[in-house]
């Protein structure tokens, strides 16, 4: 062997050198260049950024790893709360995205801008949805959740027409006769007969259950989606769609032929219903003061079943109360509904923010926040007894900051309180309720994957 290596002209063996001279410079550039665009990338977003002079943790102001992390962890709402807490009401979570504890942000965000950025009178355009967040997967219709502004608008106009007062009460008899427990069970079973006339069966045992935890998975699974989106990965994401979520939504369309708008109607009105209508029981039996006084609201006002109705609930000041306090203390929505600033820049909450900004308002930080609620981790109903929201602004407490059915459209919370109350009414009067004991400490425990 020594002898055929010998044996080699010296012309190769230097051309063979030379290859791997160049290959290891080319090696070394690509590997020099990565750290300069890192390290530039990082002096860019702390000195020179046009967000540089909002405040938030330095990792967050220079990186988009922090928040990522914490975002797919199902840990971020509470990370963020606490950065409220130490820099105050406007957050920057990475270099280009804003968190705001602010109820004038409601508004700001989600409805008309005031003015333009150029001095006219005239509204600005609404913020439109980021695509990271909404838009993942390009192959996949748009729907009421996800579309640009004007569709958005013909589609809520289409919709509405089934979640007025007289249609809910037109529909009642079917929600009391599905009303039973399984609270994830019952909200698709119930979702699904108002929306298409046929049900689930999920409550009865029916293959479709597989279908339901199916959705939480594919839920789960996408913040990890919107993370690869977020970071500046969106044609990976169509790779992992077209491999591996192609197949899944091929196999969910054929065990229930749904489009898309549907889709978010069924899990809208289920999944948030049965998100509320947990946290509200672990909290009435970790406050059994208040579960007691809400026993004695229900039964006395309720003779039999056959008396729980619409017309019945809706006179029970101490039901709203409770639900009220817990869709603040356990929002079915508590991560912010992201949006990005249109072209020319825009006012929120009285800031000036420039375009391409990415925005939000996280429903955890504001419901726990002392700047908008006395007491806010203590349960409390009686905060929404108040006569008014003026007196309940005097005892410290800023209704007009709870939105927790801000998310799509906003026929949704008439549905979803209503079944909430008949739910929670019908759970109350059947059955004394109490704590498991492999439940102490639930609702700490909870993450967040989106819901």
């Amino acid at each position: 062997m020594p002898l055929l290596l010998n044996s080699f002209p010296e012309s190769l063996v230097g051309e063979d050198k030379a290859i791997k001279t160049f290959s290891h410079l080319t090696w070394s550039t690509t590997i020099t260049l990565i750290v300069v665009w890192f390290i530039g990338g990082v002096v860019y977003n702390l000195f020179f950024h046009p967000l540089r002079n909002f405040p938030g943790p330095l990792m967050h102001r220079a990186l988009v790893i922090p928040f990522s992390v914490y975002w797919v962890s199902g840990k971020s709402i509470y990370n963020t709360q606490k950065l409220h807490e130490k820099y105050g009401p406007v957050v920057r979570l990475t270099p280009g995205h804003f968190s705001f504890c602010d109820s004038r942000a409601f508004k700001d965000m989600y409805g008309y801008l005031p003015t333009t950025n150029k001095g006219g009178s005239s509204p600005a355009p609404e913020m439109d949805k980021t695509r990271p967040f909404n838009r993942m997967f390009d192959a996949l219709p748009l729907q009421i959740l996800n579309a640009c502004l004007d569709e958005h608008r013909a589609v809520r106009r289409a919709l509405s027409h089934g979640f007025t007062e007289t249609s809910l009460r037109q529909q009642e008899i079917y929600i009391i006769k599905i009303i039973n427990h399984f609270y994830n069970y019952v909200g698709f079973d119930l979702t699904d007969d108002l929306s298409f006339e046929t049900s689930l069966r999920t409550l009865d045992g029916s293959p479709y259950r597989s279908w339901v935890h199916d959705i939480m998975k594919t839920i789960k699974s996408g913040t990890y989606m919107q993370v690869l989106s977020y970071v500046g990965l969106h044609w990976l994401v169509q790779v992992f769609f077209w491999f591996f979520g192609h197949k899944n939504l091929g196999k969910m369309n054929r065990l229930l032929v749904l489009a898309g708008n549907a889709f978010i109607l069924v899990l809208g009105g289920s999944e948030t219903t049965a998100t509320v209508l947990s946290g509200v029981t672990y909290l009435l039996t970790t406050h059994p003061e208040i579960l007691a006084k809400l026993n004695d609201e229900v039964r006395s006002a309720v003779a039999s079943p056959d008396d729980i109705a619409m017309a019945t609930v809706g006179k029970l000041p101490y039901l709203h109360a409770v639900l009220n306090e817990a869709l603040r203390m356990f929002p079915p929505v508590p991560t912010g509904l992201a949006r990005e600033v249109p072209v020319g820049g825009g006012q929120i909450a009285g800031h000036s923010v420039p375009e391409g900004t990415i925005v939000e308002v996280q429903q955890w930080s504001i419901n726990h926040s002392s700047a908008y609620w006395k007491d806010p981790w203590t349960f409390n109903p009686d905060r929404f007894l108040a006569a008014s929201a003026e007196d309940a602004l005097e005892a410290g407490n800023v209704w007009e900051s709870l939105q927790p059915f801000s998310f799509g459209p906003k026929e949704l919370d008439s549905l979803a309180r209503a079944v909430m109350r008949l739910i929670l009414t019908r759970i109350v009067y059947d059955f004394d309720l109490r704590l498991a004991g492999d439940s102490e400490g639930w609702m700490g425990r909870q993450k967040v994957h989106i819901l």
